[in-house]
């Protein structure tokens, strides 16, 4: 049977322990407070590097802290040159005013068809009304010849007009 093995797991779990025995003791050495195994204790952390990133893209234009200072969150680190975002803000302004002119437009258009509308109801009206003294006129030069052929000729029930019925 192989010995080795089992002898340097043994000696790891030997180490480990002791290990861990030890930060319970400079825990408590340094002031901090070990609680249900974990260690909580004050101080600074200094990192090396970090990334950061603008929500918009571009070249950096100047660069506002210098390295090792401070910042808070939401502190300005750098600008960004503004000369591409001008021209897109200028081309957005530009396509705002050409649809607020063709909102006028159709507006506008809106005004002559809703006026052409009435115009044409009121052409309806007029056109009906004329239409009725037309057709009042022509019974009425009917209506004389009429009574005159009725009398001329009285007929029998089955010589009537149609519009005796």
């Amino acid at each position: 049977m192989n010995k080795k093995p089992i002898n340097s797991m043994l000696i790891s779990t030997a180490v480990i322990l002791l290990l861990l025995s030890g930060c319970d003791t400079l825990a408590a050495e340094f002031g901090a407070e070990v609680e249900d195994g974990t260690i909580q204790a004050s101080g600074m952390i200094e990192a090396q590097q970090v990334s950061i990133a603008s929500e918009l893209s571009g070249r950096i234009a100047e660069v506002l802290v210098s390295e090792g200072e401070q910042v808070q969150d939401g502190d300005p680190i750098f600008r960004l040159e503004d000369d591409v975002f001008a021209v897109q803000l200028e081309q957005s302004r530009a396509a705002y005013d050409s649809t607020l002119a063709q909102q006028k437009g159709a507006r506008a258009a809106l005004s002559a068809a809703e006026a052409a509308h009435i115009a044409a109801e009121e052409g309806l009206i007029s056109a009906s009304a004329h239409f009725q003294l037309v057709l009042n006129e022509a019974l009425a030069f009917e209506a004389a010849e009429r009574v005159e052929s009725w009398n001329r000729n009285p007929g029998t029930k089955i010589d009537l007009p149609a519009w005796y019925f």
